[in-house]
C-alpha cells in the first residue's frame, strides 16, 4: 500500500513538473533592413528603414522591460546582390550584418554577448525564387535553368572556366540580366534580424499598442513579424535551452531569407478570430494613413511594378533575307494587338529586265498573316499561324517565259520560331504549306516579238511560304520608375 502511495505521489509531482514547462513559450521577432547597392550604411531614410527600425527597437524595449520575457538571442544575417565581385560580395554582406547588429546594440541597449552575425554572401536561393514567381520576366526559363544547374564557379581542371555570374551576363546578350538588375536585385541587398525570446504564459501579456505591419516600396512582406511556438523549453537544461532558440531563430531566418513566412503554430493563448479581424482592420487604417498608394493597391504593390515597368514594342519592320538573296526587295510590317498575336503585311516589287538579251525577273505581291506566339517576349519564340498571298510574275531566261494571267491565290498555315540576335533585332524563320492556284501563259521570244503558245492552270500544294526574316523592333525603350 505504501508502495501505490509513493507513485501516486511521484506522478503528481512529474504532472505539476510538466505543466510548468508547458507554461512557457518560445517566440521569434523578425524584421529585414535594406540597402543601396555596394553600401553598408544602415540609412533609415531607405525603404521606409527607419520606421522597420523604430517599430522593432520599440517591440525589443518593451521586451526586455517585460519582468515574464527573457530575449535569448539576436542573429543578424546579411546578404548582397551578383552585382561587383564575389570577394566583395562576401564582405559585403558580413559588413551590412555587423553594421546593423550594432545599429540595434546602441539603440537597445543589450549585452553584446545576445548579438550574433554572419554574411551569407549572395542571396543566390531568394533570386531564383523571385524569378520562378515573375512570369513576365524575359527568357524567365533560361534564367531560371541557369540559377539551377550551373554552379557559382565551373572549374576544370583546377582551374575557373565559367561562373553563373557570366552565364546571366552573356544570355540573349545581356538583356534578362539588366532586366533582373533593376527588378529583383534590390530585394537581396538586406540584412535579416530574428530575435528569439521566451516567454512566461502565466504573466499577463504584454501589450503593444503600435503593432502595425511596415511595407517597402516594393510591396514586400511586413518588415517586422513574430513567429510563436507553443512548445515549452523550461524542461530542457540550461545549455539545450538556448541551442534550441538559437535553431528556432536560424530555421526563421532561413524561411525569410527563401520569401516565406515562418510556420506558426496555434497556441492555447492566441488572440480570438474577432480580435483578429480588429487587428487586420487597424493595420489597414494605419497603413491608409502612412502609405496611400499601397494601401490603394489591392495586388500588393504588383500594380505599380507593372506601370513602371518598360512599355513592350507593338510595331517591328521585317524583311525577308531569302527573297533579298534572290534579288526581290521587300518589306513587311508586323503589328503586335494582344500579348502574343500579331498581323503581318508584306509587299516585294522586282523589276528586272534586259530586253536585248531576253531576260526577264519581274514580281509584285504581298502576303497577309495571323500570328499566335507562344514566347515570353514581344516578337520571340515558337509561332503558328495562317497566311494568304497574291503574286504577279514575269520570268523568262533566253528562252520558253511564263507570266501569270492576273494574280495568283493562295493561302495556307505556317509554322516558325523567332529569337533575339541583339537588343532590337529577332531573326525569323518559318516555313509555310498550302495551296496556291491561278493561269499563267507561256510564251516563247521570235526576233522582237514574243509568241504566246498557250495559257496553263497552276495547282500547287505544298511549301508555299519560306521565309528567314530579319525584323527590327520600333518604339522607343524607356525606362520607367522615378530615380
Amino acid at each position: 500500500m505504501k508502495v501505490v502511495y509513493g507513485l501516486i505521489g511521484i506522478l503528481a509531482i512529474v504532472a505539476q513538473t510538466t505543466g510548468a514547462a508547458q507554461e512557457l513559450r518560445r517566440d521569434t521577432l523578425c524584421a529585414s533592413v535594406w540597402f543601396t547597392a555596394g553600401s553598408s550604411a544602415v540609412d533609415p531614410a531607405h525603404e521606409q528603414n527607419g520606421e522597420a527600425l523604430d517599430l522593432l527597437v520599440d517591440r525589443l524595449r518593451r521586451l526586455q522591460a517585460d519582468p515574464a520575457t527573457r530575449i535569448d538571442a539576436v542573429t543578424i544575417r546579411g546578404w548582397a546582390s551578383p552585382d561587383g565581385s564575389s570577394r566583395f560580395n562576401r564582405q559585403l554582406a558580413e559588413t551590412r550584418a555587423r553594421r546593423t547588429a550594432d545599429t540595434l546594440a546602441r539603440r537597445t541597449a543589450l549585452p553584446e554577448a545576445l548579438f550574433a552575425f554572419e554574411g551569407g554572401g549572395i542571396d543566390w536561393q531568394r533570386l531564383e525564387e523571385a524569378v520562378e514567381r515573375s512570369a513576365e520576366l524575359p527568357d524567365r526559363d533560361e534564367v531560371l535553368h541557369i540559377l539551377r544547374h550551373t554552379p557559382v564557379w565551373v572549374i576544370r581542371d583546377g582551374k575557373v572556366v565559367d561562373s553563373r555570374k557570366r552565364r546571366l551576363g552573356m544570355l540573349r546578350g545581356g538583356n534578362p540580366y539588366h532586366t533582373l538588375c533593376e527588378r529583383h536585385f534590390p530585394s537581396l541587398r538586406r540584412a535579416d534580424i530574428c530575435a528569439a525570446f521566451t516567454t512566461d504564459l502565466k504573466s499577463p501579456p504584454l501589450e503593444i499598442s503600435e503593432n502595425r505591419p511596415v511595407k517597402n516600396g516594393r510591396g514586400l512582406p511586413d518588415a517586422v513579424q513574430e513567429a510563436t511556438s507553443a512548445q515549452g523549453t523550461a524542461s530542457l537544461p540550461a545549455g539545450q535551452r538556448e541551442e534550441a532558440v538559437l535553431q528556432e531563430a536560424g530555421r526563421v531566418l532561413e524561411a525569410a531569407a527563401a520569401g516565406q513566412e515562418a510556420p506558426r503554430q496555434v497556441a492555447a493563448t492566441e488572440r480570438t478570430a474577432a480580435q483578429e479581424h480588429a487587428t487586420i482592420q487597424e493595420h489597414a487604417a494605419v497603413q491608409a494613413r502612412t502609405n496611400p498608394q499601397a494601401a490603394a493597391d489591392p495586388t500588393g504593390g504588383k500594380g505599380l511594378l507593372r506601370a513602371m515597368r518598360c512599355p513592350a514594342p507593338r510595331i517591328a519592320l521585317r524583311t525577308n533575307l531569302l527573297y533579298d538573296a534572290l534579288l526581290v526587295p521587300n518589306i513587311g510590317l508586323e503589328y503586335r494587338f494582344a500579348k502574343r498575336w500579331s498581323v503581318t503585311v508584306d509587299y516585294r516589287h522586282a523589276w528586272w529586265s534586259r530586253n536585248s538579251r531576253h531576260r526577264y525577273w519581274r514580281c509584285y505581291g504581298g502576303d497577309l498573316l495571323l500570328r499566335r506566339y507562344f514566347g515570353n517576349r514581344p516578337f520571340t519564340g515558337h509561332h503558328i499561324g495562317l497566311f494568304g498571298t497574291m503574286l504577279s510574275y514575269d520570268f523568262e531566261f533566253s528562252g520558253k517565259g511564263r507570266q501569270s494571267d492576273g494574280f495568283n491565290l493562295g493561302g495556307g498555315f505556317e509554322y516558325g520560331y523567332a529569337f533575339p540576335v541583339a537588343r532590337r533585332l529577332r531573326l525569323d524563320c518559318s516555313l509555310g504549306l498550302g495551296y496556291v492556284g491561278g493561269r499563267y501563259k507561256e510564251y516563247e521570244p521570235m526576233d522582237d516579238c514574243y509568241v504566246h503558245e498557250r495559257t496553263r492552270r497552276l495547282r500547287w500544294f505544298g511549301p508555299a511560304r519560306a521565309e528567314i526574316a530579319l525584323v527590327w523592333l520600333l518604339g522607343r525603350n524607356t525606362k520607367g520608375g522615378a530615380r
